[in-house]
C-alpha cells in the first residue's frame, strides 16, 4: 500500500476544510493525520472549536490515544474503545 506523504495529507486536509458540512461541529473530530507509520500525529477538533495535536499515548477527554492509522485513530477509556475516522 502506498504511504501518504506530508503533501498528500495537506491536500486531503485542504479538501476537507473546504467541503460543506464535512465536520460535525458538536463532536470531537479527526481533521488530519500525518507522519510515517512509526511516527504519526493527528489533529483533533474538539466540540468547543479548539484544535489539539495528539500522538499515541496522549490523554483526551474521550480516552487515551491507543493507535493512529493513515485514516483513523483509536481511543481507549477503560474497557471502551472508540475509533474516529477522517471525514470523507
Amino acid at each position: 500500500m502506498a504511504q501518504d506523504t506530508s503533501t498528500d495529507a495537506q491536500i486531503k486536509a485542504g479538501e476537507i476544510a473546504t467541503e460543506t458540512a464535512a465536520l460535525t461541529l458538536t463532536a470531537t473530530t479527526v481533521i488530519a493525520i500525518v507522519g510515517s507509520p512509526t511516527d504519526r500525529r493527528a489533529l483533533l477538533r474538539l466540540p468547543n472549536g479548539r484544535i489539539v495535536p495528539v500522538t499515541p499515548g496522549a490523554r483526551t477527554a474521550l480516552g487515551t490515544v491507543r493507535s493512529l492509522t493513515e485514516t483513523s485513530l483509536t481511543l481507549v477509556n477503560g474497557e471502551e474503545r472508540l475509533t474516529l475516522s477522517l471525514p470523507g
